[in-house]
């Protein structure tokens, strides 16, 4: 296994930092970004079905190589890596991707693997965008291809390419193929050790299929770590169940062609039911109307019924009005984002994969900590990450929901908010001027 300067490791999100032996890099090319070393989510936990690239050998030239793998369903749950992201490849003929398995939770008869060997000619996209989120955007893609049976064996990133953005296309016109291949795989029939070769001659790959077995009860809701229920210092102030679909919360409701916000289903319920047509994406959002906070912590279990939909859910806190709040989301990849939206997008923590995400239709418990200028984000009672920031001093909670297939559903079926004792409870009062 090659050695590795620095990998930044995102398994279904969990980041972690491991420093290897030294070796010394291979030449830059001009211009390339620095980022981390390799780009890589997939699943952690059991019942997975599990494909190990244990090795590639290149059949041509191979200086400044990258490889790219992605396993996906055709249901939304993809799997990927990407190795070395952001650098300009390596010189050996072999790669032992072993240390990153491409692990899914499917029970899908059928699943696609996609291998392309790749070299940057030049880096204005993978600059301007960051290879992370064009390896997320490509593997999204090929979900979806592989759901509607597309997957030519030859050139499958061009068919990928042609169906992503146009920044996809640019981007491909700035990389050569070395070799790719795209297979469907029978997780009932191709247990075992295999062996093939790219159709255009580029690598030759061997690769194990495997799925690990398990109880029902080791699901990722049940491996969920029980959450506190008390915090020094803070009193619980609201407890909302939505019991009865009722709440002495005054949340705002509304009906529209495009959504549907109210209380339904025992929970804070957004349907989303028609795309923009310039966009192809539709957003909804409400919020408890008339109560400010400025330090607190707030729980919320929030879901996405669909688990197959191409979208994202997630707080609006210090929430002033839809162009002023601070936004701790998760997507349908296993990804979350910490975002302030003052009249844009400022991304303080940018899409980053966790293992403390459920996947799929799954809930996922979503707390976070706001004390004074610092945050600090909780999955499932997992501690993910801290920022700082300045934008907003208070302000209401939102949830919101945002998809780019519909229908769409997404449910806020638990909210707790705790604030410090020696605080009072905020008064119901108007909004505040926002911060520019």
């Amino acid at each position: 296994m090659r050695n590795l300067w620095c990998l930044i490791l995102l398994t279904c999100g969990l980041a972690a930092c491991s420093a290897f032996e030294d070796t010394a890099r291979p030449t830059a090319t001009p211009t390339r970004p620095q980022e981390h070393e390799a780009v890589y989510t997939a699943l952690s936990g059991e019942n997975l079905l599990t494909v190990t690239l244990n090795e590639l050998v290149l059949l041509a030239d191979s200086a400044e190589t990258q490889v790219l793998a992605v396993l996906a369903d055709g249901r939304g749950n993809v799997a990927y890596v990407l190795y070395p992201s952001n650098q300009p490849g390596v010189a050996d003929t072999t790669f032992d991707l072993g240390e990153y398995p491409l692990q899914l939770e499917t029970s899908a008869a059928t699943v696609g693997l996609w291998v392309l060997a790749l070299r940057h000619q030049a880096y204005p996209v993978a600059e301007k965008i960051g290879m992370s989120e064009i390896t997320a955007e490509l593997a999204t893609v090929f979900n979806r291809l592989f759901a509607g049976g597309i997957l030519p064996a030859r050139s499958p990133s061009a068919a990928v390419v042609a169906s992503a953005d146009h920044a996809m296309l640019q981007w491909f016109g700035e990389i050569e193929i070395v070799g790719e291949t795209a297979i469907t795989l029978s997780p009932s029939q191709d247990i075992g050790a295999h062996h093939l070769g790219s159709p255009d001659g580029g690598f030759q790959l061997n690769y194990t299929l495997s799925r690990s077995e398990t109880t029902a009860t080791n699901s990722p809701d049940a491996l969920t770590p029980t959450p506190l229920d008390s915090y020094p210092g803070y009193r619980k102030v609201i407890d909302e169940t939505f019991a009865g679909n009722r709440s002495e919360l005054r949340w705002f409701v509304d009906r529209e062609e495009e959504y549907v916000v109210e209380l339904n289903n025992l929970s804070y319920e957004v349907d989303l039911l028609k795309l923009d047509e310039e966009t192809q994406s539709v957003i909804s959002w409400g919020s408890i109307q008339d109560l400010f906070f400025d330090d607190y912590i707030v729980r919320a279990r929030i879901r996405l019924v669909q688990p197959g939909t191409i979208g994202s859910l997630g707080l609006w806190l210090h929430y002033l009005d839809g162009n002023h709040f601070l936004s701790f989301a998760l997507n349908h990849l296993g990804q979350y984002r910490i975002m302030r939206y003052q009249n844009r997008d400022i991304e303080l923590i940018p899409w980053t994969a966790a293992a403390a995400i459920n996947p799929g239709g799954q809930a996922n418990l979503v707390e976070v900590h706001l004390n004074g200028n610092e945050y600090t984000l909780f999955i499932n009672g997992t501690a993910i990450a801290s920022v700082n920031d300045d934008a907003y001093n208070n302000g209401r909670i939102a949830f919101y929901c945002y998809a780019e297939e519909i229908p769409a559903t997404c449910r806020l079926e638990s909210l707790e908010v705790w604030i410090p004792d020696d605080q009072p409870f905020p008064r119901p009062t108007s909004t505040p001027e926002a911060s520019e």
